[in-house]
């Protein structure tokens, strides 16, 4: 089930490049919750920025020279 919606998001926009194989387990995976991929990959990618220590639980970045204008980066 691919699901789309018309819906803009003010959220910004990443892309990632992935083997074929991955991509239909995340449609698998969305599917099977009820979600979107992207909102199964939001999911995924915060929990393990929290797990890393680069996100708090009320997802505020963490660390020096964090800043969401340059990515991350010092």
């Amino acid at each position: 089930m691919n699901r789309t919606l018309d819906v803009p998001s003010k959220k910004p926009r990443v892309m990632f490049l992935c083997d074929e194989s991955l991509k239909e387990a995340l449609e698998a995976w969305a599917e099977k919750e009820s979600r979107t991929v992207s909102n199964l990959c939001e999911l995924i990618v915060k929990k393990a920025a929290q797990d890393a220590g680069f996100l708090t639980d009320d997802q505020s970045p963490i660390g020096e020279g964090v800043q969401a204008s340059d990515g991350g980066r010092e």
